[in-house]
């Protein structure tokens, strides 16, 4: 007995081979998750012009992607102030068929808190639309008259199974109201508790800081905050909860 596995032991891969194959072989279906997923978006008419596109990131960060603005992009808010925005933008995509422009945000984890039928998902899903304000804004130096017409998120790994949400982004406005809502929460001082409406993803069951706002608890307690009709502060949060 002693000898066959002292066998199987010299047969055996050392740890550090079998480590190295384990990451090869999930290299290599990532990218074949990737290049599939980048075969249908080709397939639909959808191809790459620009990535990484930055707004608001200063002259260097423009200069390294060959395209952006070195100044955060204005936004105008439905009821007239305005707030700056930057960030950068994964992927901006030309169809040639249909002459308009799309934005990407990559995501590498799952796709659990995405639906189909989602616009703002009560503000948690505001990106896209502020992207496409920004993209616009990107592309009109090169591009006078671009018009981005939707925005979603793309998911070109395993985990992500390849999927894409796509949002048309004809209801601006409403993006705006649901920025200036969460806006007058922040400046009223009430940031609110995340709600587990979503069974497949409880946002509070993966949060590393529920000792500080004593979660579960918490729950219980903003519940009876939005059941008191005394409770002004909470009106744009309940407003923001129409937004879907």
């Amino acid at each position: 007995a002693e000898e066959e596995i002292a066998k199987k032991r010299a047969d055996s891969p050392p740890p550090s081979e079998v480590v190295f194959q384990s990451e090869k072989n999930l290299l290599l279906r990532e990218l074949e998750t990737f290049l599939k997923c980048e075969q249908r978006l080709w397939q639909e008419g959808s191809m790459p012009l620009y990535l990484e596109a930055p707004f608001g990131r200063g002259p260097e960060a423009v200069q390294e992607a060959g395209i952006g603005r070195k100044d955060a992009v204005e936004y105008e808010l439905p009821g007239g102030d305005k707030i700056l925005v930057r960030g950068s933008i994964d992927r901006i995509d030309y169809l040639p068929g249909l002459d308009r422009y799309r934005v990407w945000d990559f995501k590498t984890g799952g796709t659990s808190i995405y639906k189909h039928g989602d616009r703002i998902k009560q503000g948690r899903q505001i990106q896209p639309s502020l992207y496409t304000i920004a993209a616009e804004v990107i592309l009109h130096d090169r591009h006078p008259g671009a018009v981005v017409k939707d925005a979603g998120y793309l998911f070109p790994t395993e985990k992500g199974e390849g999927q894409k949400y796509l949002r048309e982004q004809d209801r601006r406005d409403e993006a705006g109201r649901a920025v200036e809502l969460m806006l007058d929460l922040i400046s009223e001082g009430a940031f609110c508790v995340a709600e587990n409406k979503d069974k497949d993803y409880p946002p509070c069951n993966f949060c590393d800081y529920q000792a500080v706002c004593r979660y579960p608890q918490v729950l219980n307690d903003h519940k009876l905050k939005k059941e008191n009709p005394a409770n002004t502060i909470l009106g744009p949060w309940k407003e923001l909860q129409k937004y879907e």
